[in-house]
């Protein structure tokens, strides 16, 4: 296992598939970290943040815990390295933040207002 710090061009430094992403934030607004990890395939375990749960959904595209809870953290991993989550699945949960849907989205709300 290897832990990273902050890393420019991370994702052409990783030579294997990550497990999981472990974030352990106090405060995020929109999360991009978690947003570039899922859209990979790749879970995420965070701990419950403020909206984590924009993002993250449970045994879908990963996991979360109770700040500052080490216990569910570690269920958590565990739950991660026996549940086999689909990285299909994972990249889909997220689909309304690709630009496809968000455009479409974005140009609904516009048409609201010009409607008026």
């Amino acid at each position: 296992m290897t832990w990273h710090g902050w890393t420019p061009d991370l994702w052409d430094k990783i030579s294997e598939r990550p497990t999981a992403l472990i974030m352990t934030s106090k405060y995020e607004g929109l999360s991009m970290v978690m947003l570039e990890t899922v859209a990979r395939g790749i879970p995420v375990i965070t701990s419950k943040f403020k909206s984590y749960d924009d993002i993250v959904k449970e045994n879908i595209n990963g996991y979360s815990y109770p700040m500052g809870n080490i216990k569910e953290l570690a269920k958590s991993i565990e739950k991660v390295a026996n549940n086999n989550l689909n990285p299909m699945d994972v990249k889909n949960s997220i689909s309304e933040y690709y630009p496809k849907e968000y455009f479409k989205r974005l140009d609904s709300s516009l048409e609201y207002f010009l409607d008026d």
